[in-house]
């Protein structure tokens, strides 16, 4: 088929996570859990499985990225930050530090 083009692959890795929700009245603000991290074409979609909770979604689109979130790379991984939270996502199983 001339014209025709592939359809876009997402990467997808089994990852971990570090979320810290930013607020003064919630008592679970820190979590550590296994996720899946996807990005296609520069936008990133991360579920997180939190154990005993229902997995949570995070979808950060590369149009707002600088706008309603900023994103660092790491060697180790990516931190996402929003004003009300920041996710860590880390390639390797950071142990006990959260820290790139």
């Amino acid at each position: 088929m001339l014209g025709a083009t592939a359809p876009v692959q997402a990467d997808t890795a089994r990852v971990h996570c570090h979320l810290h929700v930013k607020s003064p009245v919630m008592k679970w603000t820190d979590n550590v859990a296994n996720c899946q991290f996807s990005q296609s074409q520069g936008n990133v979609h991360v579920v997180m499985y939190p154990g005993n909770r229902a997995p949570l979604q995070f979808q950060f689109a590369a149009a707002q990225q600088n706008i309603s979130y900023q994103r660092s790379n790491h060697e180790a991984g990516i931190k996402f930050t929003t004003p009300v939270l920041s996710l860590k996502v880390f390639w390797a199983d950071p142990g006990t530090s959260h820290r790139f």
